[in-house]
């Protein structure tokens, strides 16, 4: 049940959220879990160790990230798949569930900074560490045990990436000498 006001709006609509942002290009400001809503913990999403105790999560940003591995959740859904609104301002236009190239995903970020000077919102789930460059933007990890706010630099994306980047030779010795069976000893 929905508490607005001191009224409650049992089977109702909700009502209709403000259609300007308080915050400049912040259209959801926050999504929150209903003080009276019980889900059982072993239910998905709350299963997921990461958002079980999870109770608001605020967007403070124009540009918000959710990265994570879904090994590390217990789920092979993302756990922000849960993660749903009602309000006018959601859409599912830039819900890309396909891989871009590089060139495209720099393309994608040029588009959505000229989108931020508009006062749109991005809120993205993403492994893409081009993505994730995107000037600003906040960055929440999932892991095991809990969510946490990380910068860019920091994210296991962009490290490994750099890291095949700055010597690719290394790399891939060292990712395909377990591979290799003149290194394999009986």
């Amino acid at each position: 049940m929905l508490a607005t006001g001191g009224r409650r709006f049992g089977g109702m609509k909700k009502p209709r959220a403000k259609l300007a942002p308080t915050i400049p290009g912040i259209f959801i400001q926050a999504v929150a879990r209903e003080p009276d809503h019980k889900v059982p913990a072993g239910e998905f999403p709350f299963s997921v160790p990461a958002i079980r105790h999870l109770t608001t999560l605020a967007f403070t940003t124009p540009v918000t990230f959710f990265v994570g591995e879904p090994s590390r959740t217990g789920s092979r859904s993302f756990p922000w798949s849960c993660i749903g609104c009602e309000a006018t301002a959601c859409t599912s236009s830039t819900s890309l569930r396909f891989a871009l190239s590089p060139t495209r995903q720099m393309a994608l970020l040029a588009a959505m900074h000229r989108l931020v000077q508009r006062n749109s919102q991005f809120i993205i789930a993403t492994h893409s560490p081009i993505l994730l460059g995107f000037p600003g933007a906040t960055i929440h990890l999932f892991s095991e045990r809990a969510m946490t706010h990380t910068a860019y630099l920091d994210t296991e994306h962009y490290q490994i990436t750099k890291a095949f980047l700055d010597n690719p030779e290394r790399m891939l010795k060292e990712l395909l000498r377990a591979d290799d069976p003149s290194e394999e000893r009986v």
